[in-house]
């Protein structure tokens, strides 16, 4: 879905919450940003980290 968006000329910035090797190879014309935590934990993580 984010490709989509980047193609359709709006800005994209994907944050990433699941396992290093689910993305390995992707070639993305935007920022994935990567958390510690996974799934969940990941989620919460980047939430309390950008959101104040």
């Amino acid at each position: 879905m984010a490709e989509e968006v980047a193609r359709n000329g709006f800005s994209v910035k994907m944050v990433f919450v699941g396992k290093l090797e689910d993305i390995e190879g992707v070639n993305a014309s935007f920022p994935i940003i990567r958390t510690r935590g996974l799934y969940e934990n990941g989620t919460l993580e980047y939430l309390r980290e950008n959101l104040s």
